[in-house]
């Protein structure tokens, strides 16, 4: 039998709880009251709480979870473009002398002639754009 109340989501669409009233919520969870039709937002605290009587805490502590990994996953990606966007600047801007190596298949590689040098550069621009390994 399924249960009176369904975990619709979690997002931050609002930032306020309906139940509590209170403000600046980072995220709010989505439950649909199925007898009803009605979808209010809550903040965690209020929706796991058993005295509201929802019994869906386990699937609130799921949808966090998989909210909570999203959120990592897009930080790490931003993170590893600016990394990658640096690193490309990096070699664009940098002057000193590149050889080209050709290996068994064909693909070209670069190799800088001095890499000690390169990697001054480039750790002296990731330093101007606050950028650190």
């Amino acid at each position: 039998m399924a249960g009176r109340f369904t975990v619709k989501g979690i997002n931050d669409e609002q930032s306020f709880c309906s139940c509590c009233g209170k403000q600046n919520l980072k995220r709010v969870v989505w439950i649909e009251d199925t007898e009803t039709g009605d979808i209010n937002h809550f903040g965690t605290s209020c929706a796991e709480n058993p005295a509201k009587a929802f019994g869906v805490a386990s699937e609130i502590r799921k949808a966090v979870r998989a909210y909570d990994k999203a959120a990592k996953d897009t930080a790490r990606q931003a993170r590893a473009a600016e990394l990658h966007r640096l690193l490309c600047l990096a070699q664009s801007t940098y002057s000193g002398a590149i050889e080209r190596v050709t290996i068994w298949n064909g693909t070209i590689l670069e190799r800088y002639a001095d890499f000690e040098d390169f990697q001054k550069h480039r750790d002296a621009l990731f330093a101007a754009n606050g950028f650190t390994l």
